[in-house]
């Protein structure tokens, strides 16, 4: 079923923000009664029918009062909500803060929303993404929060993240997403310049000696990140006179019932039977740029497994920058010779910045997309 998509500068959402700030400063007194539909649609610059699905949602919030006939009056007094001066943070905080201490958890974004947050006197709740399909959000969005910032929403998961950004925007709340994804485009947003970090990390590979190199996906993924990860994988290998290897793909396998030993073990005959083609071939790969910091020792153990001595005949490069903190090199602990660091915290402050500039009318009208630098990080 196709889903509807309303932006966050759809007529609308301006027409609610901005007649609930009228409401506010008093330029629509309480307990007055309130313009004719006509009028208002005429002085905000809106079809009539935007303007009567405006006052629908302030009728249910209670700002306005409707009475017989077509008149409404300002409610003289309004139950202000305790979310007036809360920030609602979509975000997964299960996974063990403070237990993780290398930045490039995606919880270090969370972490950086709410350091933004604090600095600037605002409140934030957390609302995990496992409760966005149920009525406890829209419950959340009918108190009328100050804003909304997206942290962690599956990224996979496009038509999640699409219902849940239509939500935000129908109930006139400013939002802040953080991605690229298509179906985030339409929004404030900040986004981790993949297209640097991929790039800057090649040039580092090619000043090693490298000259056969390529990307280690595991699955398939048309995601923005991935598609600017590849670009600026590609301009590098450009620039620099060599040629540009196609993608290697290991297969996304689901291993429910394996202990993590057991599946680890099996993610390495995995990327073996990928690597393979490329490693034994008569002009063999020599470095390799793996999707994430988590498949590095997997990858390791693919090369060693196939005769090849890892970081000396084959460089592998991650990203994330979380390996010391990874799992899975409790089973491979030799290291990266380098990883990308995304900034989570920078991240984080900026979503927090770029919502608190949108709210005081500092931006300008169409959704601002701001790129964060990327951080080579050298192990090697």
């Amino acid at each position: 079923m196709a889903t509807r998509t309303v932006t966050s500068h759809s007529p609308r959402a301006r027409t609610l923000r901005t007649l609930r700030g009228w409401i506010d400063q008093g330029i629509l007194p309480r307990g007055e009664v309130l313009p004719a539909e006509r009028q208002l649609g005429e002085q905000l610059g809106v079809s009539l029918a935007t303007v009567q699905r405006a006052l629908r949602v302030l009728e249910n919030e209670g700002q306005i009062r409707k009475h017989r006939g077509r008149m409404r009056t300002i409610a003289e007094h309004q139950n202000i909500s305790l979310l007036r001066n809360h920030m609602l943070v979509v975000a997964d905080w299960h996974e063990g803060w403070p237990n993780k201490n290398a930045s490039g958890w995606g919880l270090y974004v969370t972490a950086g929303i709410l350091k933004g947050l604090a600095a600037n006197a605002c409140h934030g709740t957390i609302f995990s993404p496992d409760r966005l399909h149920t009525d406890e959000f829209h419950d959340f969005l009918a108190h009328q929060p100050r804003g909304v910032i997206v942290s962690e929403i599956d990224t996979e998961d496009a038509e999640l993240m699409q219902s849940t950004l239509n939500s935000v925007i129908q109930a006139g709340i400013h939002c802040a997403v953080f991605g690229d994804e298509q179906e985030c485009q339409s929004f404030d947003r900040v986004v981790p310049d993949h297209q640097q970090g991929a790039s800057d990390l090649a040039r580092y590979l090619i000043e090693r000696g490298r000259r056969r190199i390529a990307l280690l996906w595991y699955g398939h993924t048309l995601r923005q990140w991935a598609i600017a990860r590849r670009s600026g994988y590609e301009q590098a290998l450009t620039q620099a006179g060599l040629i540009v290897l196609p993608t290697i793909h290991v297969p996304s396998v689901a291993f429910t019932n394996q202990e993590p030993a057991q599946l680890f073990q099996t993610q390495v005959h995995l990327f073996a039977g990928a690597l393979a083609p490329s490693i034994l071939a008569q002009e063999p790969i020599d470095a390799l740029m793996v999707i994430n910091d988590a498949y590095v020792p997997a990858a390791i153990a693919a090369l060693r497994r196939l005769g090849k001595q890892p970081n000396f005949d084959v460089d592998v490069a991650g990203y994330d920058a979380f390996w010391s903190e990874s799992l899975e090199r409790q089973y491979e602990p030799l290291p990266p010779v380098a990883s990308v660091d995304k900034d989570n915290l920078t991240v984080g402050r900026e979503l927090c910045s770029l919502l608190l500039r949108r709210e005081a009318g500092q931006l300008p009208e169409s959704p601002q997309r701001v790129l964060i630098p990327s951080k080579l990080r050298i192990y090697h």
